[in-house]
């Protein structure tokens, strides 16, 4: 079939990479795609599937790095005496008793057959109705929103959570909207509020299924529930639990390309152990109430750890036999990792972020040639003094970045965030240095490192008016002062001052007269003055706001701040101002934000953010 043939994501289905999740059909606009046991192109794509059924494909790239720094994602780790279906359903009651949710979506199988539950009340979730199970997740969405339930919580297995997170940051991670259909409309799906994990070692061929319980005389109907204790599965009926062989069923190849058994990228994971307790995994602080609602005792023990290992181990040896084999591998993970981005032939660079205000050790340097050599990478350095390590091959991109990270090296500053701080030496090293730049860059560094935001976000502190770093076309720029004035009883009409004016701002008849329109208070007067006539008011620094160079220059405007503490908490209010009225993520600067709704608004907006 020709559409077939043109579809991109042939390359992840033919090669047996597809997780099966069903995230590219749920934003396809023209409702094209369909899903049975897999995706299919059902008509020619204009796109030729070079859209958003790519771009949100957790196969062709996790988004994993982007996702967690969004969503703090943390690990604590529980067990409760609950079954894993009553974990379940209780989360779901209490998300729905407190208003977080309208309704809830289970993406799971009805004896391995896929199948998404919807739940609207309570009461679906002890008796569903045939009418609340849809054969995919897109059409339980479409019901959903038909539905009128606008905020909903997914429960899903590990590639399916992150399929949705894809969806959930699609701006961000695509760089543009959502695909609008040949009539000009995007998918609508209802808010996605909270998603919840389940734990997967990985999923099994349905057919494989129903001829190994046809051979052993079950009724699929009379199943009570399916699970796995390898090497066996264990099959619970009305009458009897059977114990069966796991080998004779087949299990998607795309599984054992998958080493994330606890749904990482959720809100909170469950899944079962030993049959007796369920593990829990809450990573959203907001959800902590559950702790007494599931009745939850934390897990010393890490219960899951062999599992897990085991999982990777498969994860681990798929790859080498591929790499070995030479077939294809779209390396998705790659994205799991900071400072990661593609090149156009194919391999990756990894930017590390700028050393200390812009210092490195000569250690730090001799380890990044060494590493390079050792993988045959080329070195950039970009503009703002941070190193790229280019050409790194994709199966590389794990083991570089782990090393980089073993070695002290930080990779970053790459992606919708605040990228790393630059910074002229100061007054540290300079002798036109007001401040310490160096000081207040690393504390920057420190408060505001990898912040997620709409789209990329610089900033720059210059310890003088030689704004050697450019502050004032930055999203923030700090600038070193010295304000000072003259007194004229002092002066003996030297003329020194003049002399190493820059911008010959002072003259002189009697005594110096300066011209304060064209004086930019950089001190150089003060410094050199040798009668004491030009008298220090304070040492002190100017910040800009929504400055921006690159395909436009615009200037930042100019706000009063008069301590660092004040710099500080302005810069945290700023960044919070930004993501919170920013409409376009990866295509809206910061500067394009105050001029849309007006430097004013924008100000206003700040000063009445409490930290």
């Amino acid at each position: 079939m020709k559409t077939q043939e043109e579809w991109s994501l042939n390359s992840i289905i033919n090669s047996e990479q597809c997780a099966k999740c069903g995230t590219c059909t749920i934003l396809c606009p023209n409702n094209i795609l369909t899903f049975d046991d897999g995706p299919k192109l059902e008509d020619k794509c204009l796109r030729k599937g070079r859209g958003t059924c790519h771009e949100v494909c957790p196969r062709v790239s996790s988004g994993g790095y982007q996702i967690r720094i969004r969503e703090n994602l943390k690990e604590d780790k529980y067990i409760t005496k609950y079954s894993e279906s009553d974990t379940l359903k209780n989360i779901i009651k209490y998300l729905l008793d407190n208003n977080e949710i309208d309704g809830a979506l289970i993406v799971g199988s009805d004896h391995w057959k896929s199948l998404s539950l919807i739940i609207k009340e309570e009461s679906d979730l002890d008796n569903p109705k045939e009418k609340s199970y849809k054969t995919s997740p897109l059409m339980a969405l479409e019901e959903l929103k038909q539905l009128n339930l606008e905020k909903i919580v997914i429960a899903a297995l590990p590639c399916q959570i992150s399929g949705f997170r894809k969806i959930q940051y699609f701006p961000y991670i695509a760089k543009h909207d959502i695909e609008k259909s040949k009539t000009g409309s995007p998918v609508k799906i209802p808010e996605i509020k909270y998603l919840i994990g389940e734990y997967c070692t990985g999923k099994y061929d349905y057919g494989d299924m129903n001829k190994v319980l046809k051979d052993e005389g079950i009724q699929l109907d009379d199943v009570k529930k399916f699970y796995m204790k390898s090497p066996n599965l264990i099959i619970e009926t009305n009458k009897k639990t059977y114990t069966l062989k796991l080998k004779p069923i087949r299990m998607n190849s795309a599984c054992k390309l998958c080493k994330d058994y606890e749904a990482e990228l959720a809100d909170i994971s469950i899944g079962s152990h030993d049959n007796k307790t369920t593990s829990v995994i809450i990573r959203k602080n907001k959800l902590n109430p559950l702790k007494d609602v599931l009745n939850l005792e934390e897990d010393i023990n890490d219960i899951n750890k062999e599992k897990r290992e085991r999982k990777i181990k498969r994860f681990n040896i798929e790859v080498k036999k591929r790499e070995d084999e030479e077939l294809p591998l779209s390396y998705y993970w790659n994205g799991d990792y900071p400072g990661v981005g593609k090149q156009m032939d194919g391999n990756h660079f990894i930017r590390l972020k700028v050393g200390k205000a812009g210092w490195y050790t000569t250690e730090k340097i001799s380890e990044i040639v060494e590493i390079s050599n050792k993988y045959n990478l080329t070195i950039k350095m970009t503009n703002r003094g941070a190193y790229e390590l280019h050409d790194v091959k994709p199966k590389d991109v794990v083991t570089i970045s782990e090393e980089l990270k073993a070695r002290g090296l930080e990779a970053g500053s790459e992606g919708p965030l605040v990228r790393s701080t630059i910074a002229c030496p100061g007054s540290a090293s300079c002798t036109s240095g007001i401040i310490d730049s160096i000081s207040i860059t690393n504390t920057l560094e420190d408060k505001f490192k990898e912040y997620p935001t709409p789209y990329k976000f610089k900033m720059a502190v210059t310890g003088c008016p030689n704004q050697c770093v450019r502050p004032t076309i930055h999203d923030i720029g700090v600038m070193g002062k010295r304000f000072t004035k003259i007194n004229p009883d002092k002066c003996l009409n030297c003329g020194r001052c003049n002399e190493v004016c820059k911008l010959e701002a002072i003259s002189y008849t009697n005594v110096a007269i300066r011209d304060e329109n064209i004086c930019i208070d950089c001190g150089k007067c003060y410094k050199a003055c040798p009668h004491n006539a030009i008298e220090l008011i304070n040492e002190s620094f100017e910040v800009y706001v929504g400055g921006k160079s690159g395909r436009q220059i615009i200037e930042g405007h100019k706000v009063n701040i008069s301590t660092l503490d004040e710099l500080y908490s302005f810069v945290e209010k700023v960044l919070i101002a930004y993501n919170d009225l920013s409409n376009k993520p990866q295509r809206e600067r910061l500067a394009d934000t105050i001029n849309r709704i007006g430097y004013k608004k924008f100000i206003n907006y700040v000063d009445e953010i409490q930290l």
